[in-house]
């Protein structure tokens, strides 16, 4: 075991800390992968938005609800590719922060 004080403005506490179990980080490593989880999730959700609403049967639809300036710019194919290269863009930094932060990389 090893014990490391930790010093605040009115006490100092000791906090001990074993090689095998780290008894204080679990939860903050249950809270670390469930927010990794979520933001992996929001990204990928987001990312097959972008990349497949441009190119479906409802693009046209929504185009008709818009004011007719902008339903001309979004209705191009080089926006819809843009659009759809951003949703292709959430899929690789999912992919990248599910890379970066896998529970075999050393610190």
């Amino acid at each position: 075991m090893q014990t490391t004080p930790l010093r605040s403005r009115t006490h100092i506490c000791v906090r001990t800390r074993s090689r095998k179990t780290d008894v204080y980080n679990a939860p903050v490593r249950l809270l670390r992968f469930f927010g990794l989880v979520l933001y992996a999730s929001y990204l990928t959700y987001v990312g097959l938005l972008f990349l497949v609403s441009p190119w479906s049967s409802l693009w046209p639809q929504l185009m008709m609800m818009l004011p007719i300036r902008w339903s001309s710019v979004l209705d191009a194919p080089a926006v819809r590719g843009l659009i759809s290269g951003i949703g292709a863009l959430h899929f690789v930094m999912a992919g990248l922060e599910l890379w970066h932060t896998r529970p075999d990389r050393q610190r």
